[in-house]
């Protein structure tokens, strides 16, 4: 229903719930979380939620003119069966997209959020490598943040 009115889902988005705490000793888990936050609805409730016990390490964002977007919607409409496929579904998407999704790239970028910008125009191989890349600069990272930390860490048992 709220997918013929062109409507995106609520604050709580998808997922299982449960503790993200890892338990000590145990390695580092990553997960990927599709198309979130949406809002700072959503934004919000997953502080509330989660809080500090998931670091957000990267947001890929994928950039592509409203253009080309519409095209590639209309050319899946073709065979989709998807009721939300029309014109009118797909410009009021992409109105709430504006409107309340890209702000929240900003919004993530002043908490210190990593954002690995894809330009979406490209090949689908060329859009997974940039990717790919933007996942392995996030890992390379994290790596080197837990060797500083090891580092400090036998450098005050020295």
């Amino acid at each position: 229903e709220k997918k013929e009115r062109g409507e995106c889902g609520g604050a709580r988005g998808g997922g299982g719930g449960g503790s993200s705490r890892q338990p000590e000793g145990q390695q580092q888990r990553f997960f990927l979380v599709d198309g979130f936050p949406r809002s700072e609805e959503n934004w919000r409730t997953w502080n509330k939620i989660v809080g500090e016990e998931a670091e957000i390490g990267l947001t890929l964002y994928y950039e592509c003119p409203e253009k080309v977007l519409m095209d590639r919607l209309a050319k899946r409409a073709e065979t989709s069966g998807r009721v939300d496929d029309h014109a009118e579904s797909i410009k009021k998407r992409l109105a709430i997209f504006s409107q309340h999704t890209m702000p929240m790239v900003g919004k993530l970028k002043e908490a210190g959020v990593d954002v690995h910008v894809v330009d979406a125009t490209w090949t689908v191989e060329d859009i997974a490598r940039s990717s790919r890349i933007g996942v392995k600069k996030l890992l390379l990272k994290k790596k080197r943040q837990k060797t500083n930390n090891n580092k400090a860490e036998r450098k005050r048992w020295n």
